[in-house]
């Protein structure tokens, strides 16, 4: 049996599952001094400089859509719903108008907004990113002039397009930032402070306990329901420093029902973020951030082909962060990763917890089974950030699941577009439909030993998934499910065309499926691409 990974990241595990007999319990690990989650330097791929509309068709486009519109082909899959930009769907902000300044924008690019299926992008470098955030203020801009335009004709008044384009500039134009002068000491006193005003002013949404339990009916401005965010979990989107929590306070949240608060005495407000920054678990926040990161391939004679091989143990396992495309408070937080080659072939080993073992269809636990994904894309592909592909960018696609349906139901599912079921649509969209993403490819029930539960699939864009004219048979997989988690390894030859050579390098990505978490098609928990290179 591999035993769970060691090492300085497994150190900041603040909670996970193991059995102790037939039940299951929750141990919490204390994070330490030798985490090092975010140690890993950035992958940064070239790009040209200041070319934001090639860099948001490239890398924004696919969920906000070409102009900005929140219609891109990846949109129907993601909960919650993703922002427009010309309706100015900004939420993070840190000026008293509500409007984002220009280090708002980045900062959201740069580390994405953990608890959402939005990344960081850091990799791109500073030059990229600022291209980018001037590029979504100019489409805001464009949104907003066109509504003023839309209004003038609807009430009959002459307004020239110069004129609505000055007047969206100016409307959209950041204020002043909020503050609340120098923060004061953190003191004990300080934190009692914050907690009475916490319990005055906040907990009829976020729950007196800080865990977002509320019978209230909350709502976004675009219909959606608004969720309070359980600061416990430590998912904030902003950020988990008291004064990225000092922002929200005084700023809010546009277009959610987090209002802006303003206090009379200053020294209030820093009370109040201490306050919630000492019921947040910061290491949760930094486990769950998407930041591309070096893994290496380590070379060795000959590479274990058994996932419960004794050798496993004594490498280093790296924590890839998963991000849920359906958010939900139980998440999936990520996966454990080890590599290793033997100058012939390239070895993977997956770990992660699982409270279920969905690997039997007939046990009537769930619909699904448990699955999971890699892909592989060339490094200077460029590619898409879900790991589906793109038709002018295909990545190359391993999933094992831990069942398949026989090949002819398999098929028929794979052409016919499915009405989202109310327990996968917790939004309550009508009329919500998708395309089942084409993941599900025919193949045998486990215990062929001359075909194992793996398949290879050339991923074109979200439900355009499709198996190999060919399929390489020489993929080879072990699977094992033992004391609350999986140890999944993948073994295939390398290929030099493809980077997966010896001394190269190529772009990876995965995909989990959790079926007692009601993961099925669509509904998965992703990585952003990292980097892989080969000793």
């Amino acid at each position: 049996m591999a035993a769970m990974p060691r090492g300085d990241e497994t150190a900041c595990v603040k909670r996970t599952w193991i059995a102790v007999g037939p039940l299951l319990s929750v141990v919490t690990f204390a994070a330490t001094a030798g985490c090092h989650l975010d140690s890993s330097p950035e992958a940064v791929q070239p790009a040209e400089p200041g070319d934001a509309a090639r860099l948001f068709a490239r890398h924004c486009a696919a969920c906000h859509g070409t102009n900005g519109d929140a219609d891109g082909p990846a949109a129907p899959y993601l909960r919650p719903p993703v922002r427009s930009f010309r309706a100015g769907g900004f939420h993070l902000v840190t000026t008293e108008n509500g409007v984002p300044s220009e280090e708002d924008l980045l900062r959201t690019l740069r580390r994405g907004m953990p608890g959402s299926a939005m990344p960081g992008w850091a990799w791109m470098g500073e030059a990229n990113l600022l291209a980018l955030a001037r590029h979504v203020r100019d489409l805001a801009v464009d949104g907003r002039a066109d509504e003023l335009l839309e209004d003038a004709r609807r009430e009959n008044v002459e307004l020239a397009i110069a004129d609505a384009e000055r007047l969206a500039a100016e409307e959209l134009t950041p204020g002043a930032p909020v503050g609340a002068g120098t923060p004061p000491f953190a003191t004990d006193a300080l934190i009692d402070r914050g907690r009475a005003i916490y319990l005055q002013q906040c907990s009829a949404c976020h729950g007196a306990d800080g865990r977002g339990s509320t019978d209230l009916p909350l709502w976004n401005d675009d219909g959606t329901p608004g969720r309070p965010r359980d600061f416990t979990g430590g998912l904030l989107r902003g950020g988990v420093e008291r004064e990225e929590i000092l922002a929200r306070i005084l700023a809010g949240m546009p277009g959610t029902p987090m209002v802006a608060t303003r206090f009379e005495d200053p020294e209030d407000a820093w009370a109040l973020a201490e306050y919630v920054r000492s019921i947040i678990h910061p290491e949760e926040w930094r486990w769950s951030v998407q930041k591309r990161r070096e893994l290496r391939a380590r070379r060795v004679e000959a590479v274990p082909t058994r996932a419960d091989d004794g050798r496993w143990d004594g490498e280093r396992a790296r924590w890839i962060p998963l991000m849920p495309l359906w958010w939900r408070e139980d998440v999936q937080q990520g996966v454990f990763l080890r590599a290793l080659h033997d100058g012939e072939r390239l070895a993977l080993h997956l770990t992660w917890h699982d409270r279920t073992r969905d690997d039997d269809p007939l046990a009537g636990r769930s619909a699904e089974p448990d699955s999971i994904a890699v892909a592989f894309a060339p490094l200077a592909d460029d590619p898409p950030v879900f790991a589906m592909g793109a038709a002018d960018r295909p990545v190359d696609l391993w999933q094992w699941k831990a069942w398949w349906r026989p090949e002819a139901l398999e098929l028929l599912e794979l052409s016919t577009p499915h009405p989202l079921p109310h327990d996968l649509d917790p939004l309550g969209v009508p009329d919500a439909r998708v395309d089942v993403p084409l993941w599900r490819v025919g193949g045998p029930f486990p215990g062929d030993a001359d075909d194992p539960p793996v398949r290879q699939l050339a991923g074109r864009g979200p439900g355009r998934v499709r198996a190999h004219a060919e399929a390489d048979p020489a993929v080879r997989l072990d699977a094992r499910w033992e004391e609350g988690r999986w140890n999944v390894l993948f073994v295939r030859p390398l290929d030099a065309e493809s980077g997966l050579a010896a001394g190269g390098a190529t772009l990876i990505s995965l995909a989990l499926w959790d079926a007692a978490r009601g993961d099925g098609g669509a509904r998965k928990a992703v990585t952003i691409w990292h980097h892989l290179a080969l000793d």
